[in-house]
């Protein structure tokens, strides 16, 4: 069985802590003496103390008596805001699995409780597995729910392109963009989990770990696939509202132009001259104002016509 340990609740130094079957949990922030202690007790070597230390992309490395997955991940807990992010590092042998969190992961806590509570006895490739497939499911739920956001942006881009929804567009690209940064190289490391000359994993658990990097496969297609659909939609975005904004500069263009002459003529009779035989018409007044009104309905008409407006 598993002997499930929580670093803040033991003693690390204790002589009764056994190498075989244990899975110790590190909660919180890093700290170096404690990972120094971890890999002097486990015999980790500094430079994978190190890895642990810093603030890596997802990797994974094998090693003689060990493996490290370092993952950056979508925290299944949050419902409210799915681009939280976490940073989950994992250092398992045939007989023991590490685990260090810097904020307590709800999902493996529930894990951690049920198999430490003697309803069953998995091994230590049994539980990367489940792990790593709780975090792809949550990806693959994040991606289909992305999808269905993208869809209702495009439909709404394709009624009304306005600014509003270009705000929205490049908020959604943004939270795409860090999306495919998560869940492309998960892909990539379980491709190398079950590797034979690189892995823990025995050849019963080589088809579940092949099918989760199908899953994980899948997931990393759709995210590109949502990239390039928010890309064509960009695009497409800014034609409509290049072409709206057309629109208006060509109904503009044509109000000025049908009030060109009219401004011609109102500066021809504003001029003031004393001979003006016109000024001195009873109705020129009349005639002035029925000229230009008939001068701009023709124009207005002409635009019509030659669906210049």
């Amino acid at each position: 069985m598993i002997k499930g340990i929580i670093y803040n609740e033991m003693d690390l130094t204790a002589n009764a802590l056994s190498l075989d079957g244990v899975w110790l949990r590190v909660i919180g922030e890093k700290d170096a003496t404690a990972l120094e202690d971890i890999g002097e007790r486990f015999k980790i070597h500094e430079l994978s103390i190190e890895d642990l230390m810093a603030d890596h992309q997802s990797k994974y490395e094998y090693h003689e008596h060990y493996s490290i997955l370092i993952l950056k991940i979508f925290t299944p807990s949050a419902e409210d805001t799915p681009l939280c992010t976490a940073q989950l590092n994992f250092i398992y042998g045939k007989d023991f699995i590490i685990s260090f969190e810097e904020e307590e992961q709800p999902f493996i806590t529930k894990y951690f409780e049920t198999i430490t509570g003697g309803f069953n006895s998995p091994k230590v490739e049994e539980i990367i597995y489940e792990l790593l497939d709780q975090i792809i499911d949550h990806c693959l739920e994040c991606a289909y729910d992305y999808q269905d956001q993208i869809d209702a942006l495009e439909n709404e881009v394709v009624q009304d392109a306005d600014s509003r929804g270009l705000a929205l567009l490049f908020n959604t690209r943004r939270d795409i963009h860090a999306f495919r940064k998560v869940v492309r190289p998960i892909a990539d490391i379980i491709d190398k989990q079950h590797r034979p000359h690189n892995s823990i994993f025995s050849e019963d658990m080589i088809p579940y770990i092949k099918d989760l990097w199908d899953h994980a496969s899948r997931t990393a297609a759709i995210a590109d696939s949502l990239w390039e659909t928010l890309t064509s939609l960009h695009a497409e975005m800014l034609t409509l509202l290049q072409y709206k904004l057309s629109r208006t500069m060509n109904l503009m263009t044509t109000v000025s132009v049908i009030f060109l002459p009219l401004m011609v003529i109102t500066g021809i009779y504003g001029m003031n001259f004393d001979h003006m035989p016109e000024l001195h018409m009873k109705y020129a007044y009349f005639v002035v104002l029925a000229a230009m009104l008939l001068i701009g309905v023709n124009m207005f008409f002409i635009f019509k016509i030659k669906k210049l407006w």
